[in-house]
């Protein structure tokens, strides 16, 4: 899965709507301007920065900057509370994206691959957002990467979205380890086909794309993979060298397993280890894969 900042996907992110666990109480204005350090240099608000609540957990947090300078705009997905998100996600995870312009310049985005940066939100009530963030945003057009480090927030927060926790179909956390490295995920999306034998199939996007599919899945238990009926396996597709390099669990050599620790109608929950062999695409060697999922299943892409 190409993972490149395209600008329709960084516009569709401001418009689109992850969540946290902590108790949602009510609170004071934030009385501060949003501050950081851009590509090194000081950068300051103006008195007007906040944040907007709409519906399902979507804030808009706008910190205009001074005349023709930056000004930062991060749209938050599924946030139920406090806690620390990544950036460069899709909103069926929580998490977020931001896009930051300048008067004369073209414009940059985080790159949607989960890796971009991350934002920790310290204090959320219904009245103020408080926290930091940090990330790299790509250019729309041309060349130049923004970096934009020890950002704070303390901002009032408006809208007329109730403030409530989120229901457990959305916003959720997919988390994967690839040969030793972690790798970006930016979406996660899941099917479970009805029937005698039910398959439950996972995709999550990013950096590479993982595919989980288990026949005969039943419920909480631990999946032994097999390319014996009932089929279980593992794919995990791209690398740094090849989009299409493909490595499988059911080849001679693969093995691993999945945990389902839950699994309902609105959200699934659960594990995954294994060692992968080369299918195809001019993948080359073993491939370990390991990670954790829990997410809701009221959004795909």
């Amino acid at each position: 899965m190409k993972t490149r900042a395209l600008p329709f996907l960084a516009a569709l992110a401001l418009m689109a709507g992850c969540s946290g666990s902590a108790t949602l109480q009510p609170g004071p204005l934030g009385n501060g301007p949003v501050t950081a350090t851009i590509n090194g240099q000081s950068w300051t608000s103006n008195a007007t920065a906040g944040a907007i609540r709409q519906p399902s957990g979507l804030y808009s947090l706008t910190a205009l900057g001074p005349s023709a300078d930056y000004t930062l705009i991060f749209a938050l997905h599924n946030i139920g509370g406090t806690g620390t998100f990544p950036l460069g996600t899709l909103p069926m995870l929580t998490g977020g994206t931001v896009v930051v312009s300048k008067v004369g310049s073209p414009g940059w985005s985080t790159p949607l691959n989960g890796l971009a940066g991350q934002i920790s939100i310290t204090t959320l009530t219904a009245t103020r957002m408080v926290g930091t963030f940090s990330f790299t945003a790509a250019p729309l057009t041309g060349t130049g990467v923004l970096t934009v480090t020890s950002g704070t927030f303390d901002v009032p927060v408006t809208g007329t979205a109730p403030f409530a926790a989120l229901p457990d179909n959305i916003g959720g956390r997919f988390a994967a380890t690839i040969a030793g490295v972690a790798s970006g995920v930016n979406g996660v999306s899941s099917i479970l086909t009805t029937g005698a034998a039910p398959t439950l199939t996972i995709v999550a996007g990013g950096e590479r794309t993982i595919n989980i599919s288990l026949a005969n899945m039943t419920g909480a238990a631990t999946y032994i993979l097999s390319a014996a009926t009932p089929a279980r396996s593992i794919q995990v597709t791209g690398s740094g060298t090849s989009q299409t390099a493909t490595w499988y669990s059911q080849g001679q050599g693969g093995t691993g397993t999945v945990t389902i620790t839950s699994a309902t109608a609105s959200r699934i929950v659960g594990s995954f280890s294994a060692t992968l062999v080369p299918l195809a695409g001019g993948a080359a060697g073993l491939l370990t894969v390991s990670g954790t999922f829990d997410f809701g299943r009221g959004l795909t892409f």
